[in-house]
């Protein structure tokens, strides 16, 4: 893996590329091995400095905005007294402009040719030194604290109509004026400092949405008929649905005090590497990078395209090559809207949030509606014949069809540095994305079998497509619809969270350094999203993805029980961390024993899959030995990493974050 960059954002936007420097070894130091750079392409390496965002319409309301001031309200009588007559007074406010005139054009080659901030007061200093240079700088401040009086005194005037107003009133409200003025504009400077790294652009908003929207995928639509397999009526599967709801608010209540504690993105990747090491983290970070978030967006984008066709070919499915052709236009699409701008993702995340719970809201009012002409036959807990051995296996196993549809709830805490205020807006956007789709769900199960039995779930191909043909006629078609907006909503918030994921752990070392940096005109990981967007593309030339998936899907609950026993953890080791919430340690300890419960007995009744998840996931171990433990590569090699980053980082123009390292 390549080592750090030093690569600098520069206000034309050139970036200086420095070739990263090789980590001596002993040898190295001995052979006197220097690090080499690239020159500079720009003459300033400032990082913080003034940039230039002000267009020719902004610097005519300058002038025009800092000329009008309280002269042109001032000045008449002035100009009246010393002339004695109206006609006299035009011709000098004549003269007047003409002389600001003739100054403004002799400033316009000054301006040219000294490029600096000062106007007068830089080129005094080029010409005459810095003693008068010095004596002009007295008089700015006067003329500020004359606008501001001025202000004062017409602001007082209504209020006093019979007289002057107070001088001390007058006086105090222009203190008022310029300190309330200048801290608007130290504001304005830490807001939008240009330091190249993630911003805080979330909102409470944003985040439920971001949340629902990774929840609410395609796991609703296909979820149904996995859980009822296991149970066997529906009562116990409605009954799964909830604990399965439940279970993420636990969860999710857990990982509010540990994302508001430890404030970096990257979700249990980060809290297993501060907890127990970098070995654990990478095992996490390699399947989850490699496997399971490039392969559940592979399948949500698959689901998609399958229901955007499925009203072309309502008497067939779709072919094959045509759904893989648009599931790549639709990850192609959205890589796009990533690399591009966080809040144009933020956007389409609100939409389509907002699309797919209208398609659920659909659904479950005519469930309600079924409800009340008594369609209640399918409610109970008697073992369909349909369904064989049930026991205590197979409804462990339907958990993870439940949990499947509910994955996504820790989604917001892999961007935690771009959620605006986390401290305050983590908490609340989880516990009420949680509620919310706990309620829907269930509500969507009682409203499909309203009308569906045990039999139509299982042998339905798609349940919401079965529910809407039954009961919608010819408007059956919108059912694909939503389901097409909520798949292609899910495929975005995964992308979104997901390349955080690759960002952090390039960050902490244990992926290519490429995927830390950050483009710097959109301030976008663009690296880490096309990364992710590459991987998801290989995957739907698979076609045993949906194995695949099935085969780590222990590892994630197992991970995510892991990230959860981190908050005792860190209650003991780390003490002296700040927490603005503490969860009862009741709950964490409730996750886990259950974690261990649907890990533990699918291995029981699955041991042949499950023992090839495990060496799925073994396979990072060597990874992580060879190219992270692994210090003293052969410089070859050093050299071929650097080399590539380098290549990677000019055709993207991308640097290194400059976020302050925190915890």
């Amino acid at each position: 893996m390549a080592d750090n960059y030093s690569a600098v954002p520069q206000q034309n936007r050139d970036v200086e590329m420095t070739t990263p420097a090789n980590k001596s070894s002993s040898n190295d130091e001995s052979d006197g091995q220097q690090t080499t750079t690239t020159p500079t392409t720009a003459a300033n390496d400032d990082v913080i400095c003034l940039k230039p965002k002000m267009s020719l319409l902004n610097g005519i309301t300058v002038i025009v905005g800092s000329i009008i001031g309280s002269g042109i309200f001032v000045s008449p009588k002035g100009v009246l007294e010393n002339t004695g007559s109206v006609g006299l007074s035009l011709l000098v406010w004549i003269i007047s402009g003409l002389f600001s005139t003739i100054g403004a054009y002799c400033y316009a080659e000054l301006g040219c040719m000294i490029t600096k901030t000062g106007a007068d007061y830089a080129y005094i200093m080029e010409s005459f030194g810095p003693f008068v240079a010095f004596l002009r700088m007295i008089v700015r401040p006067c003329s500020q604290a004359i606008v501001a009086l001025t202000f004062s005194f017409y602001v007082l005037r209504p209020i006093f109509p019979d007289c002057d107003p107070p001088a001390d009133a007058v006086r105090y409200l222009a203190c008022i004026c310029i300190g309330k003025n200048n801290d608007k504009q130290q504001k304005n400077n830490i807001d939008n400092d240009d330091a190249i790294c993630l911003k805080p652009k979330m909102g409470l908003m944003n985040g439920i949405n971001v949340i629902v929207g990774c929840m609410i995928g395609s796991g609703i639509f296909i979820s149904p008929k996995g859980v009822l397999s296991g149970t066997g009526s529906v009562g116990m599967s409605i009954v799964v649905w909830l604990c399965s709801g439940l279970f993420s608010l636990i969860g999710s209540y857990c990982y509010a005090e540990l994302g508001t504690t430890i404030t970096k993105s990257g979700a249990d990747y980060t809290y297993i590497m501060e907890s127990f090491g970098p070995f654990v983290a990478f095992l996490r970070l390699w399947i989850e990078c490699m496997i399971v978030r490039p392969c559940n967006t592979a399948i949500i984008a698959l689901a998609f395209a399958f229901y955007t066709l499925r009203p072309f070919y309502p008497d067939c499915d779709p072919p094959g090559f045509a759904i893989r052709l648009l599931a790549i236009v639709c990850i192609c699409l959205l890589t796009f809207v990533n690399c591009w701008d966080v809040k144009w993702s933020t956007r389409v995340q609100d939409f389509f949030t907002y699309g797919k719970l209208l398609a659920l809201c659909t659904i479950i009012i005519t469930g309600v509606v079924q409800l009340f002409k008594g369609n209640v036959e399918y409610f109970t807990f008697k073992q369909d014949p349909l369904v064989e051995n049930v026991d205590i296996s197979t409804i462990a196993l339907s958990f993870y069809s439940g949990l499947f549809a509910y994955n996504g709830w820790n989604y917001l805490n892999f961007v935690i540095e771009e959620l605006k205020d986390p401290h305050k807006n983590l908490p609340l956007a989880i516990f009420i994305s949680c509620s919310l789709v706990t309620v829907v769900y269930t509500m969507t199960i009682i409203a499909f079998h309203s009308t569906l039995s045990v039999a139509d779930v299982l042998s339905a191909e798609a349940v919401a497509v079965t529910f809407a043909e039954r009961l919608y006629g010819w408007m059956a078609w919108i059912v694909p619809v939503f389901v097409a907006m909520s798949t292609f909503g899910g495929v975005n918030g995964i992308l979104f969270t997901s390349s955080r994921l690759f960002f952090a752990g390039a960050e902490q070392k244990q992926m290519p350094e490429i995927l830390a940096m950050i483009q710097i005109n959109h301030l976008t990981p663009t690296p880490a999203v096309i990364g992710m967007c590459l991987l998801s593309l290989v995957y739907l030339a698979s076609k045993d993805i949906y194995a695949l998936i099935n085969y780590v899907g222990f590892a994630t609950w197992l991970a995510i029980g892991l990230g959860v026993a981190c908050l005792p953890y860190l209650r003991w080791k780390r003490p002296d961390l700040h927490r603005p919430i503490r969860v009862h340690l009741i709950w964490p300890t409730i996750y886990i024993l259950a974690s261990i419960f649907i890990t533990i007995v699918p291995m029981i009744a699955d041991p042949k899959g499950t023992l090839t998840g495990a060496l799925i996931i073994l396979t990072g171990v060597p990874v992580y030995f060879i190219f992270i433990a692994w210090k003293n590569k052969p410089r070859f090699l050093q050299a071929l990493f650097d080399n590539l980053t380098l290549f990677l980082q000019k055709l993207l123009v991308v640097v290194p974050s400059e976020k302050q390292a925190k915890l």
